[in-house]
């Protein structure tokens, strides 16, 4: 196996040399029987990027990338018949001396071991998604193992989630504050600040200070929010406890319930858009800010918002070759693409993902990018890069929102689904609630414990920049449909695996 081909290297002024691990304490575990090294402070998804694996498997032959929101559950050859331990790779700590496996429909035998002998590095996990399986993680379905028992519960750690849960903890409630990751703060460090706005390390810095003075604030780490029902949230929780992991699901009783889950990237449509080595912009930010992992030495970007273009600068900083940012918009304007200039990065504007596929020679992507104005097509681009970043624009997370009873509206100037009505005990905050800059996300939070506790809340103030200086997002890119495309296309980067509805064809005349 590769190793660690895709770790971004510790020299140099840089950001991305992962915040979460120590590159003095190399480590080294087994999955599906292979060596993966990584370093303490991964999670086992990381560390198997790092080390060259970049596809989950094929599904009707074609390869399926590996991200953070697609990505096969792990069980310890300790536990191999008991499902109830497996563990998502996303969040599970990558630890020295573990042996794992994946679970999921393999390729077996004698014949597809010798062939992956002879097919040189590994690159995939080797898995197969043509059946109609649920691909939710055993942890799904389990019974709760312990209870807990909160005046008000908080999911997300962010920035609007750490604000409530401070301002509930001073007010001597008992508060459990949930957060799927490892780290606190969201994803303020990759949205940044505007204005005269404290940097997010500082506010976050903050945040967790101060919610470290109060005994009545209980902080879950690697905890994800499974379900919602009858006041209480169903969790799944993983912990290292004496350099053992251990899982348990929680059930956190609880009268107030503030959900600070945050935004969603979306994905454009496009053939290929779901190839190893597409990513979102965001899970390749946290990928590299936090793990020092960045997939090849050559990227494009095409983004239909501004904030993408802060991630390939600081990428290009750690010596990656950035071919283009391409960008959607006609005309956009922005702090970010100023930067981008300065950087001497080369930019694209009004062009949209048509199609990618696998390079025509050696590894990487062919990227196929189309000029779009005034919805005319006027040629094409192609380019061969390691990894095409993507940005389609962002989407408050509202599926908890959603299963809590909460209902939403299509709103057709923001092209996005916002929330509407209200839930009994259940508040929305931050970018779950639609709130864009981080002081709004902060004051939200406050505003939200607030209104639940049944006190009167500050006002919240969602300064946007002039249009003048910083072109809105555009709505998310979709490719014009072909019917001898040699690609699949999915709607979303999850689970569910849904594709572009097909046209109808034309009646025979």
């Amino acid at each position: 196996m590769n190793r660690q081909s895709h770790r971004l290297a510790a020299e140099g002024a840089h950001r991305f040399k992962g915040t979460e691990i120590d590159r003095s304490k190399p480590l080294s575990f087994r999955l599906d029987g292979e060596v993966v090294q990584g370093f303490s402070g991964d999670t086992v998804l990381s560390a198997v990027i790092a080390s060259g694996i970049l596809a989950a498997g094929t599904r009707f032959g074609e390869p399926l990338g590996l991200d953070e929101r697609f990505a096969p559950p792990v069980l310890s050859q300790g536990f191999r018949h008991d499902r109830r331990r497996a563990l998502p790779m996303e969040r599970a700590p990558a630890i020295d001396g573990l042996d794992l496996f994946t679970l999921g429909s393999k390729r077996q035998g004698p014949i597809a071991t010798i062939r992956r002998m002879l097919s040189g590095p590994r690159t995939s996990l080797g898995l197969r998604y043509d059946g109609t399986a649920s691909l939710a993680g055993p942890w799904c379905d389990l019974a709760p193992e312990q209870s807990l028992v909160a005046d008000i519960a908080i999911v997300g750690g962010g920035l609007s989630g750490l604000a409530a849960a401070l301002a509930a903890g001073k007010s001597g409630a008992r508060v459990v504050l949930i957060e799927r990751r490892q780290w606190l703060g969201g994803d303020a460090r990759f949205f940044g600040s505007i204005g005269d706005e404290d940097s997010p390390d500082v506010m976050i810095d903050r945040l967790v200070a101060g919610i470290k003075i109060w005994p009545n604030i209980t902080v879950l780490l690697r905890t994800e929010a499974l379900a919602l029902f009858d006041g209480t949230v169903r969790a799944h929780q993983i912990a290292v406890e004496d350099g053992t992991i251990v899982t348990r699901t929680l059930n956190i009783a609880a009268p107030r319930l503030v959900l600070a889950n945050g935004t969603i990237e979306r994905l454009p449509i496009f053939p290929g858009n779901r190839l190893p080595g597409v990513s979102g912009t965001l899970a390749a930010f946290h990928r590299a800010n936090r793990f020092g992992v960045w997939i090849g030495a050559k990227t494009l970007l095409s983004t239909a918002s501004s904030v993408g273009y802060r991630v390939v600068m600081q990428a290009k900083n750690a010596g990656i070759t950035v071919d283009r940012i391409t960008d959607t918009r006609p005309s956009p304007q922005s702090r970010f693409i100023e930067f981008s200039k300065a950087y001497g990065i080369p930019l694209g504007r009004a062009l949209r993902p048509i199609a990618a596929d696998a390079a025509r020679r050696g590894s990487g992507l062919s990227v196929k990018l189309g000029v779009a104005f005034d919805g005319i097509e006027r040629g094409s681009e192609e380019f061969t890069v390691d990894h095409f970043l993507v940005s389609g624009g962002w989407q408050p997370d509202l599926t908890l929102w959603h299963m809590a009873g909460g209902s939403s509206r299509w709103e057709r100037d923001s092209a996005r689904l916002e929330a509407e009505g209200t839930v009994a005990g259940t508040a929305l905050a931050g970018a779950a609630a639609g709130f864009r800059n981080a002081a709004a996300c902060i004051q939200s939070g406050e505003a939200a414990t607030a209104t639940l506790f049944g006190r009167s809340a500050p006002r919240i103030v969602d300064v946007e920049i002039d249009p003048i200086h910083e072109t809105p997002d555009d709505p998310t890119p979709i490719a014009p449909f072909d019917r001898k495309a040699e690609r699949t296309t999915y709607l979303d980067s999850g689970a569910s695996l849904t594709l572009r509805p097909s046209l109808p064809r034309p009646p025979a005349p």
